[in-house]
């Protein structure tokens, strides 16, 4: 299910498509975004430069959590979304 605005231009197509994902599923992983989006690259580099992108530009949200010894970083949408 696409979400309701269109994208904002600027934007690349993998920060599309994690901006979809994140309007599906709430909160998502860095991670767990890396393995639906992004499988075939080894690294996540490019797609956390691309999640940064949408939170410089107020879309996202990100919040770190501690689990074992290391932090995991939660993101969402904003509403200006």
């Amino acid at each position: 299910m696409p979400y309701p605005n269109s994208a904002p231009t600027g934007l690349g197509s993998v920060a599309q498509q994690a901006a979809q994902v994140l309007y599906q599923h709430r909160l998502v992983s860095t991670m767990q975004l890396h393995r639906l989006i992004t499988p075939h690259h080894t690294r996540s580099e490019f797609l956390r430069r691309q999640l940064h992108t949408l939170r410089q530009a107020g879309f996202a949200g990100v919040v770190g959590r501690r689990s074992a010894g290391q932090t995991q970083l939660l993101w969402w949408l904003t509403e200006l979304w």
